[in-house]
């Protein structure tokens, strides 16, 4: 039997990958990363909005990751943020697939 390459620090790759997977796949980090609120508007992205000044925002946020990305938006938006609606959608461990009729 041909066995593959034997590294002894293997497990410490394996740990690195794991840890770089988990943290891209964090909803609170994605949300963190990418949305941000300065002096000259709301980011998100590469995209940039202007706003006014005292102007409200509100948030929707669906599905399974809704209540931890909701949470990390909102702490971004602070007094900004006037209301939001936050629905996880769950059956047995999975979001709701939408329905067509």
């Amino acid at each position: 039997m041909r066995r593959g390459p034997h590294f002894a620090d293997r497990l410490d790759h394996l740990a690195a990958f794991l840890g770089a997977a988990l943290t891209a796949a964090d909803p609170a980090g994605a949300v963190q990363r990418t949305l941000c609120l300065d002096s000259r508007g709301l980011c998100i992205a590469e995209k940039r909005l202007g706003l006014a000044p005292g102007a409200r925002v509100f948030l929707i946020a669906l599905g399974k990751a809704a209540p931890a990305m909701a949470s990390a938006a909102a702490s971004i938006l602070g007094d900004r943020l006037e209301a939001g609606v936050v629905t996880e959608l769950v059956r047995s461990g999975y979001s709701l697939p939408p329905t067509f009729s």
